[in-house]
């Protein structure tokens, strides 16, 4: 039995963070402080409260990565272990950390930076994604996009599901033309409306400190196994605005021998993904609801096989950024989820 992570990203409809979840996991409150510190903002209340600004990609951004963080501290600390990882837009630098090639609190920082960057390009050219299921429309569709507008190719996620992102003038254009399904993101993720963000994003990405990866990553611009070559950071610049190659990705997990994959944090349109492409051939298991954690870690401890660890050892084993320096604080009486604490 091989086990795989994937780690959700903002390509796609709003996802949710479940206070419940938060209040269940040291790990998970740990991050999601870290986060508020990058952001600025008292994230724990806008979890709790589920306030609306919690959708706003500045904010959404560092507190997913710190969802799928803890969710992956508490899975290792239970003693599973992936074999691989992989992520979905923004879930990529969750799964570069997964890796032990970036630093935790590196990868909130980051996520808080590229959200901010994000969510200013899309104040400054209003857009979306759409999507469309006819491969042989989507080069047409293009061409019909960028007639009235910025427009490119976000995601391939299915062999029916091609993922447009643009301006709204574009994506008016392409839906008055083809059947397209308008999603709820609130800005044109992953795609050209967002080049304007590349110097920007490099800039702070400068003096970014890799380490070598001790887990093997798909990465989702190629749907191929990261080399050694590829741990670069301007891999990581040019991912702001790269086509994620999902469908490749899930492809590969199975050429890989994936047999279990564990969806980190809100993860049901990853799910969806996997059926899609890759129908029921690796067991799928969710970490969405209470008691998940649990759940998986059991199923998955009861099968013996190489990428899951036993004993007491673990918590000392976890990667760099998601063990060392970053030590899970429960706090008292949920402190931080409350209105007065936590955040800033």
């Amino acid at each position: 039995m091989t086990v795989a992570f994937l780690f959700p990203g903002d390509a796609g409809d709003a996802l949710t963070v479940r206070p419940d979840i938060v209040a269940r996991s040291p790990w998970i409150q740990t991050m999601i402080e870290i986060a508020a510190g990058a952001a600025g903002v008292n994230l724990p209340r806008l979890v709790l409260r589920q306030e609306r600004s919690l959708a706003r990609a500045e904010l959404f951004q560092p507190t997913l990565i710190a969802v799928g963080l803890g969710t992956c501290c508490e899975l290792l600390a239970h003693g599973v272990r992936p074999a691989v990882v992989a992520g979905h837009a923004l879930g990529e630098l969750a799964a570069w950390t997964a890796a032990g090639v970036l630093r935790a609190e590196a990868a909130i920082h980051l996520a808080a930076v590229r959200g901010h960057l994000m969510a200013r390009e899309a104040r400054r050219t209003p857009g979306g994604l759409a999507t469309l299921g006819a491969p042989a429309q989507v080069r047409h569709a293009l061409r019909v996009g960028r007639q009235a507008g910025v427009i490119g190719i976000a995601a391939h996620n299915a062999p029916h599901e091609w993922l447009l992102s643009g301006s709204a003038p574009a994506l008016h254009a392409v839906s008055e033309r083809f059947p397209t399904r308008r999603l709820t993101a609130a800005g044109a993720w992953q795609g050209p409306v967002m080049d304007p963000a590349l110097d920007e994003w490099r800039a702070a990405l400068e003096g970014l400190r890799l380490t070598p990866a001790h887990t093997t990553l798909v990465r989702n611009a190629t749907g191929r196994p990261a080399l050694k070559s590829d741990w670069t950071v301007e891999n990581l610049a040019e991912h702001l605005v790269r086509p994620v190659r999902w469908a490749r990705t899930l492809h590969t997990l199975l050429e890989l021998g994936v047999t279990d994959i564990v969806t980190i944090g809100p993860g049901r349109a990853l799910r969806d993904l996997v059926r899609q492409n890759i129908g029921d051939r690796p067991r799928l298991h969710s970490t969405e609801e209470p008691g998940d954690l649990e759940r998986v870690a059991e199923v998955l401890m009861r099968r013996p096989q190489a990428s899951v660890g036993r004993g007491a050892a673990m918590r000392s084993r976890l990667p760099p950024g998601l063990g060392d320096s970053t030590t899970p604080t429960p706090l008292r009486s949920g402190a931080s989820m409350g209105p007065g604490g936590g955040g800033r």
